[in-house]
């Protein structure tokens, strides 16, 4: 290695370097933690890129590299933390140590780079760099040059030991082919068959987990790889009775397994691949066309996880005749009687509901299909009191065109439920919102925005009505009744100024709010840019009822800076207040922000005395001090000190 001189370092752009650089990139957490680590670094060196690369003691020592790229710190550690860590900031700082006091850091050179890079299992590849490929004209000539029969032990090796391989095999070498007997002998089938199931058993009893407060991972994801092989032999050999068979045994086990299992979303993908192949045998079956889509559809009534999301079915639609169509409705209809016990309630009735309306669904899907929509609806209103499908109803009727029924449904639905389930009820109220929008009546659809607006008062409700207004002069005759409900909670439907129609809804008012709602008047009135009212309002307001202060704060920084100060200032007390270190750091934004608005303003001198009362008035906080040391200096450059 040769040394850098001090020559050398006048452009070093690690000099500019701030305390702030350092805590953005890495958080203020690990910068602390690096800079206790400073003095377990050793070997520092710098490439000529400008590349440094050090080790650091830790649980184990780690190799560690920093370098700048495009203005910013990256870094590469071989510790197992995954984002800058604290042996990252030793080494900077480390390095910024040694040029501040003039001390050489030996320079690496490629060759002895690359040999450190080896030695610890890291590749030093730019992004760009394409990954390296054998050329496949050297495999051939390597391969021609062995013995055949060496070739064939290789072979026979790698495949039994990767049975994920058969399904890269030629169409001449298939699963079957390596069975010890003839595949076209039933036994051999049968064993075959036994060995799948065997593998898809075990391989659906393992689980994944993720727990982010214990710690505890199980990131290795079951491999189902081999089994959508191996059904893919079985499609191919014509099998096809026996992988309905094992699917149907996989969709039930793994179903139950994803329910178990953390995984984001692997193992799904995995069982639908192989899920795929299954009803392409199901396809190729055969048979009746209502019977294949009965079997589809009781699946689908099981799939809880999406297993079978974008497998198309195994029936044409095209080919459904009317009877085909009404000998489905009539399965799933059956599936319907009795009527359940309503006596009865509880988790189980709640999923029995819930799988009667799925079942209902489909019976009302076979209906439409077979051209029979009257049907459909008398079965949906039977079913009322059964699975509670009043929106399910009125929206299939605003579907089919029928606006009339849809209205009356939805208003006898509403009545039925505005009491016992106001969820429901509240979903119908959007569905006759609908059907005023599609008779273009849109006075009704404003007031039924209001009503939304009465029942959950917010300044997003506000907005929807003023969108909802439309008519030129509407929304000026309907905002000052809801400003006035905002202030006062007063009822103002019933005014007889009250500038739109009756809806014949009966909302019950809002529970545990209180008037005047400050919140939604500060946010109105920053909405409607008028700052003035939205801090007489912030004045108002009893201390400790105004959420959205910091909102307020950011809003009229311009136009009422004192304001600002006083919010952010209360924000940095009430934090200091909490004695928490973590609450400590938290309070150091707003104070930053205090700190630059002061500039701002020529307060500068203030800024400082209000610091210093601070550090007075909380002096026994070892922890606010230092967070107060540190905002002090974080702007300048480490190396300044």
């Amino acid at each position: 290695m040769k040394e850098d001189t001090k020559e050398d370092m006048k452009e070093n752009p690690y000099r500019s370097l701030s305390w702030d650089d350092l805590a953005r990139w890495a958080g203020k957490d690990i910068l602390d933690r690096g800079k206790g680590y400073r003095n377990r670094v050793a070997d520092l060196a710098i490439a000529s890129s400008g590349q440094l690369m050090a080790t650091v003691e830790g649980q184990n020592r780690y190799l560690t590299q920093v370098w700048l790229e495009d203005g910013g710190l990256q870094h590469r550690c071989t510790c197992p933390y995954w984002g800058p860590c604290k042996h990252a900031v030793a080494v900077v700082l480390v390095y910024l140590e040694r040029i501040g006091s003039g001390r050489p850091v030996p320079e690496i050179t490629p060759d002895e780079l690359e040999g450190t890079l080896e030695a610890y299992g890291l590749v030093d590849l730019p992004d760009d760099e394409p990954d390296s490929r054998i050329d496949p004209d050297q495999v051939r000539a390597a391969l021609e040059a062995m013995p055949v029969a060496g070739i064939i032990d290789w072979a026979t090796e790698l495949i039994a030991d990767h049975p994920e391989l058969r399904k890269s095999l030629p169409p001449g070498l298939r699963l079957v082919d390596l069975d010890n007997e003839s595949p076209r002998k039933p036994e051999a089938t049968a064993k075959q068959i036994a060995r799948i199931r065997q593998q898809i058993r075990l391989t659906a009893q393992e689980r994944t987990y993720h727990d982010d407060w214990d710690y505890r991972y199980d990131d290795d994801v079951p491999d189902y790889s081999s089994v959508e092989a191996q059904f893919g032999d079985l499609l191919d050999a014509g099998c096809n009775e026996a992988l309905i068979e094992l699917g149907g045994e996989l969709f039930t086990l793994g179903n139950e397994q994803v329910g178990d299992s953390d995984d984001d979303g692997e193992i799904a993908i995995q069982l639908t691949d192989c899920l795929k192949l299954v009803f392409e045998a199901m396809r190729r079956v055969g048979g009746p066309a209502p019977e294949r889509l009965i079997r589809y559809w009781n699946m689908l009534l099981e799939d809880h996880y999406g297993l079978l999301d974008g497998i198309p079915t195994p029936v044409d639609d095209a080919g459904m005749t009317r009877t085909d169509w009404l000998r489905v409705a009539g399965e799933f209809m059956g599936r319907l009687d009795p009527p359940p016990d309503r006596k009865k309630s509880g988790p189980a009735s709640r999923y029995r509901d819930y799988r009667r309306s799925r079942i209902l669904e489909r019976a009302v899907e076979a209906l439409v299909r077979a051209g029979d929509n009257g049907r459909a609806v008398e079965l949906m209103v039977s079913e009322l009191p059964n699975c509670g499908n009043h929106v399910g109803l009125v929206d299939h009727l605003l579907k089919s065109g029928d606006l009339e029924l849809a209205e009356h449904w939805a208003r006898e639905g509403f009545r039925q439920t505005a009491e016992t389930d106001p969820h429901i009820a509240w979903g119908l109220a959007r569905k006759l919102q609908e059907v005023a929008a599609k008779q273009k009546n849109e006075p009704q659809v404003a007031a039924l925005e209001a009503e939304f607006f009465f029942l959950n008062p917010d300044a997003d409700g506000y907005r929807k009505v003023r969108k909802e207004c439309g008519k030129p002069g509407r929304w000026e005759q309907v905002r000052p009744f809801l400003l006035r409900y905002l202030e006062s909670g007063d009822s103002v439907r019933s005014d007889a100024d009250w500038p739109l129609p009756e809806t014949g809804l009966a909302f019950a008012g809002p529970k545990y709010r209180r008037f005047p709602d400050w919140d939604s008047l500060i946010s109105v009135a920053l909405d409607e840019q008028r700052p003035d009212n939205a801090v007489n309002w912030y004045r108002q307001a009893p201390s400790g009822q105004v959420s959205n202060a910091m909102k307020l704060a950011g809003a009229v920084r311009k136009t009422h800076p004192d304001v600002t100060l006083e919010i952010w200032k209360d924000r940095v007390e009430s934090l200091i207040d909490t004695v928490k270190p973590k609450a400590y750091r938290e309070a150091m934004g707003p104070l930053e922000d205090v700190k630059t608005l002061m500039q701002e303003t020529g307060r500068g001198e203030e800024y400082r005395a209000y610091v210093a009362a601070l550090r007075e008035r909380h002096r026994a906080k070892r922890r606010l001090m230092e967070e107060l040391d540190f905002l002090d200096r974080k702007s300048r450059k480490i190396l300044d000190g």
